[in-house]
């Protein structure tokens, strides 16, 4: 995602959050996700896309960077993932949860 930023340079996560509505996707790979950086004013991107877009967000560290730290993210509408690190592979468990917005409510 560009750590939030457009290509007209704007920090713009709620018109990330409707294109991402837009393709009604039940699971969302981000890259380039900034958590609390002083470049994203200390925003948790993905917890901010997930409230947004009334997804689960689940966040992987791949670097310390600006204050807050920089890496991965998954978004997933109907289960709440987790991610941990294991020989340089990324590890995904599931759990069923649907969120509050979840299309079959």
């Amino acid at each position: 995602i560009h750590h939030g930023e457009g290509t007209d340079g704007k920090f713009d996560l709620p018109r990330l959050a409707k294109i991402i509505d837009a393709a009604k996707p039940d699971l969302v790979a981000l890259q380039e996700v900034d958590r609390k950086t002083t470049r994203a004013s200390g925003v948790d991107q993905a917890a901010e896309l997930a409230k947004l877009t009334g997804m689960h967000a689940e966040f992987g560290k791949a670097m310390p960077y600006a204050g807050g730290e920089y890496g991965e993210a998954i978004l997933s509408r109907a289960i709440r993932l987790t991610m941990g690190r294991s020989s340089g592979s990324i590890k995904i468990d599931s759990t069923m949860a649907p969120p509050e917005r979840a299309p079959w409510r």
